[in-house]
């Protein structure tokens, strides 16, 4: 469910920024560079600065970091339950979080922290996001070297998928209430994926990014395809849970073994590099392993 909250948050956060990066302050610790301090207070951010070889430069991690390893062995915090005087000990000259609400920054700004936050919501926002924090932890050259990679990766995606059928996919993000599962509907990070690897969304009618949905609407919106993406080490042990739903059984997509419960959630909803390797694992999960 915190992944879900995560979502939900980073969201709302979304509707009142485009995106970019806003930040202001005078940090407490000292230097530039190879000399930075930085306390990363998302997933996403520190998977970001590992990749453009800042990792080095961390000195906090929030708890949801899980990779890559090496920063799994860093102090945590919950970014949920911020302690501006805990991350302050830690005398970081930045601070990154993600999908910040006003409140959190100013709490952290006025014990004299410089934060920087990154509001993501589509993959072209994410790619302005790695940009954005290389430059801040001085890898400005090796960001936008990375970014370069990965958009070649995501048009090769979209060039492969090009003419292809399109199937309609129901996507599940949070199934705890299995009478009332949450799925990703039109603006979250998912659909924007979803569209990229040549699928289709069947649940756009619902208006909004998240919502709760029954099977009733599940069936009404008759998906090709049903994608569950899994927590981590989860993955493939989620479909044989929607048989035993009542009324799942009958939806052709659950019938006929077109269930996708191999991709890991955090590939598909963490805005960082890796959401690259979400795309290119469903469009072949779309459209066959043949697609390379």
């Amino acid at each position: 469910m915190r992944w879900l909250l995560g979502c939900l948050v980073l969201f709302a956060a979304c509707k009142a920024s485009s995106g970019a990066s806003t930040g202001t302050g005078t940090g407490t610790g000292a230097g530039t560079g190879s000399a930075m301090r930085i306390a990363s207070l998302s997933p996403s951010n520190s998977e970001i600065l590992y990749a453009v070889g800042c990792g080095d430069r961390v000195v906090l991690r929030d708890r949801a970091t899980n990779y890559p390893a090496a920063a799994t062995k860093l102090p945590a915090t919950d970014p949920f339950h911020l302690s501006p005087t805990h991350v302050a000990g830690y005398r970081p000259s930045l601070v990154l979080l993600s999908h910040a609400d006003a409140a959190r920054v100013a709490v952290l700004r006025r014990v004299g922290l410089a934060v920087h936050t990154f509001d993501p919501r589509t993959l072209d926002q994410v790619f302005d996001s790695i940009v954005a924090i290389g430059k801040l932890c001085g890898a400005a050259k090796p960001a936008r070297a990375l970014v370069a990679t990965l958009r070649a990766r995501v048009a090769a995606v979209q060039k492969r998928v090009a003419g292809r059928p399109r199937p309609r996919v129901y996507i599940e993000i949070d199934g705890s209430d299995p009478a009332r599962p949450w799925v990703a509907g039109k603006g979250s990070f998912v659909d924007d994926l979803l569209r990229r690897a040549g699928g289709r969304n069947a649940l756009t009618q619902l208006g909004k990014p998240y919502a709760q949905v029954n099977a009733e609407t599940a069936a009404l919106s008759k998906p090709d395809v049903i994608l569950l993406p899994a927590a981590p080490g989860h993955e493939g042990r989620m479909r044989a849970r929607l048989r035993q739903r009542p009324g799942w059984s009958k939806l052709a997509a659950v019938a006929n073994g077109k269930v996708i419960d191999t991709i890991s959630r955090d590939v598909l909803s963490r805005p960082g590099p890796r959401l690259v390797e979400g795309l290119e694992a469903l469009a072949r999960a779309l459209h066959g392993e043949g697609l390379r």
